[in-house]
């Protein structure tokens, strides 16, 4: 079916057909997928929605030599990947957050395009009865790593940079693939190191730009209201009004998403931080691309 399109002058453009199914523009999908590094972000965990876009973005690149990485345990995903796991028993590297139908369905939908599925995070998740002997020494290595970090003072900015080095190692042991990143905003921002003191992180994307100038996108994902899920998975419901915030460029109670080029904005437009912490930098300043939902709902859980 043909899809029906909508341009705004606001720079956005969506495509929808009657069945409810999303497809980009072809100018916006070539420069997307002309890049080396595809960042997509969300603004909170918890939210059902935030997988549509990943998974249509996964179907437009089939055929196409990509990786796709997870914010979940690393040595966890690459043993998952090594031993052919199903996308159930991938589930068990990630946060409990995750552990969703909508994961799985992008886990199922990524193999059956052929892409490798890896993770990136330094949290390990996997339980340590599931890893071969000669795994052993670097998983208690891992752990060692992780539990000295998280008891430091500068836990966010080690994790942080760890995913970065995780990524700059995956891009150079496959030279020849491109990366499709699926982490939470703040990882992906061009200048998480300038917004105020409580959200000030140095983001993944800061740490490879020696490496990779020019050759990364970041689209955030953002919602205008709803219900969602906090990472314990108590629900929670949200709607913002700030008029300078970029999620109110979508109707509250609209379904779908749209595709917004951060640069054609006229105005500033900041976003909101698990939906209640304002940030103060324009969001033009940050991302290349901004994705937005009006109405959404948590995700359905498979673990708890």
């Amino acid at each position: 079916m043909v899809p029906l399109k909508k341009k705004d002058p606001d720079g956005s453009v969506m495509l929808q057909n009657k069945q409810g199914q999303f497809s980009f523009g072809t100018p916006s999908l070539d420069t997307i997928l002309a890049n080396r590094i595809i960042f997509i972000g969300e603004s909170i965990y918890g939210i059902a929605e935030f997988s549509q876009f990943k998974k249509e973005l996964i179907k437009q690149i089939n055929g196409r030599n990509w990786i796709v990485l997870f914010e979940a345990d690393a040595p966890g995903m690459k043993l998952s990947q090594l031993r052919g796991d199903t996308e159930e028993q991938f589930l068990d590297n990630f946060p409990r957050i995750m552990q969703t139908f909508q994961t799985r369905e992008l886990i199922a939908l990524a193999q059956k395009q052929g892409f490798p599925c890896l993770g990136i995070d330094v949290i390990p998740r996997r339980s340590d009865a599931d890893f071969p002997q000669d795994w052993k020494a670097d998983r208690s290595s891992f752990i060692h790593h992780y539990i000295t970090a998280r008891e430091s003072d500068n836990w966010l900015s080690w994790r942080s940079a760890k995913i970065a080095q995780y990524i700059r190692e995956i891009a150079s042991h496959y030279p020849s693939s491109q990366l499709l990143v699926f982490l939470h905003n703040m990882h992906i921002k061009r200048d998480g190191r300038s917004e105020r003191p409580e959200l000030r992180l140095m983001s993944a994307r800061e740490h490879l730009d020696k490496d990779f100038a020019g050759q990364m996108y970041s689209i955030a994902q953002f919602a205008r209201a709803g219900r969602a899920c906090h990472n314990d998975l108590t629900a929670f419901d949200f709607e913002i009004n700030d008029p300078q915030s970029i999620e109110t460029l979508v109707d509250p109670q609209s379904s779908g998403w749209r595709l917004f080029k951060c640069e054609n904005l006229v105005q500033m437009k900041v976003a909101y931080h698990h939906a209640f912490e304002r940030e103060a930098i324009d969001i033009r300043r940050q991302y290349e691309y901004a994705v937005l939902y009006g109405r959404v709902i948590p995700p359905e859980f498979i673990k708890k």
